[in-house]
């Protein structure tokens, strides 16, 4: 078995992730499309039974100090964010700090030049993937300030790191409280049934399948256990999928209170 990150960079402003991986053609390069957010942007999404969790992404500068929020629409909504690092670094999260429920990440400082990720949610949806409101949709406005504007030598920094997965694949992997993420990626075409395994003796997993689009479309915790599985989960479209590994109750990492470890992770694509 092996564990291995692979530097990637972003295809600036049009396809987040442009993965230079032989294995895939340039036209599969650009099916990875997500919410490219810039300096000032304002963006309204609304979470559903279907779509309990977003994923935004943006080019950071060393140095940056980056402000985000989200501001509930809808009563019943407690917004929750996470700002994530191009290496699985957990930056910033939080829940109320925006006054009511609304979640606000103010003055972060990227600790160096690469794509950041950031997850806009429920409290209610981070580590739970039933959609327990009585309301339909629950609509936000998230914004950001504070992305640097980048020069020609910036723009070739712009990379974020990750694991390929294949067919039949069972690789390993590590959580910790440095890099609570690992991202893992792989192609998939519409139609495709994708069963996904985390698993480890020395920490609780926590498992997310995003589409191209930067939709979680599945998620898990304690399938088996403190193993976490998605099983036979049908795919939306073609495009590079986007998986996170870490560890349930990963933003405890902050307060220096996640060991997380090594874990195995498979993936089988069933055509």
């Amino acid at each position: 078995m092996q564990h291995t990150r692979k530097l990637f960079s972003l295809m600036a402003l049009v396809a987040l992730l442009a993965l230079a991986v032989p294995t895939f053609a340039q036209d599969d390069e650009e099916l990875l499309l997500i919410n490219i957010l810039e300096d000032g942007d304002e963006v309204e999404d609304a979470l559903s039974e279907d779509v309990m969790m977003f994923l935004y992404g943006f080019d950071g500068l060393e140095g940056d100090e980056i402000t985000i929020s989200m501001d509930a629409q809808s009563d019943e909504l407690d917004p929750y964010l996470v700002l994530l690092g191009p290496a699985g670094e957990l930056i910033a999260f939080d829940d109320d700090s925006g006054g009511s429920l609304d979640a606000l990440i103010e003055d972060a400082e990227l600790p160096y030049t690469g794509i950041y990720f950031i997850i806009a949610t429920s409290i209610n949806f981070m580590g739970g993937f039933e959609y327990t409101a009585d309301e339909d949709e629950l609509e936000f406005e998230l914004a950001i300030d504070g992305i640097g504007k980048a020069d020609e030598d910036d723009e070739a920094n712009f990379l974020y790191y990750s694991g390929d997965l294949f067919d039949g694949d069972t690789i390993e992997g590590y959580s910790n409280e440095d890099e609570v993420v690992f991202y893992w990626t792989f192609f998939g075409e519409e139609g495709d049934e994708v069963s996904i395994e985390l698993e480890s003796n020395d920490f609780d997993t926590l498992l997310y399948l995003f589409a191209p689009g930067g939709i979680r479309i599945a998620g898990n915790d304690d399938a088996n256990g403190t193993d976490s599985e998605i099983e036979n989960v049908e795919l939306p479209e073609d495009g590079i999928y986007l998986v996170f590994a870490t560890g349930f109750g990963f933003t405890s990492a902050l307060d220096g209170d996640y060991e997380g470890g090594d874990f195995d992770i498979s993936l089988d694509i069933d055509n």
